[in-house]
């Protein structure tokens, strides 16, 4: 069995992870990015992911963002499956 030597080990491939290791590219670190699930399994993840201002922010700062920009879409409508929150906030429609 062979032993790889990183400098850095980023455990969990998801935004963040993969944020990370995308923002420390050309550091001149070795960088290993380790995700339990296959790649098949995370990508076929009925899931949707909200992304702020901030993100959008941090995404153009590591020079990723010309490539998520193009798959944002809105979400047509949202709902909130927590009892304790008024319907007024968590059923809209887009308009």
């Amino acid at each position: 069995m062979s032993v790889s030597h990183y400098d850095l080990i980023i455990v969990g491939g998801g935004i963040p992870g993969l944020t990370l290791a995308c923002g420390l590219r050309g550091a001149g670190l070795r960088i290993a990015v380790i995700e339990v699930q296959a790649e098949a399994q995370v990508g076929d993840r009925p899931r949707a992911y909200a992304l702020s201002p901030l993100s959008a922010k941090i995404f153009r700062a590591v020079g990723i963002w010309e490539q998520v920009a193009p798959a944002i879409a809105h979400f047509p409508q949202v709902v909130c499956q927590m009892p304790t929150i008024p319907i007024e906030w968590c059923s809209r429609q887009r308009k």
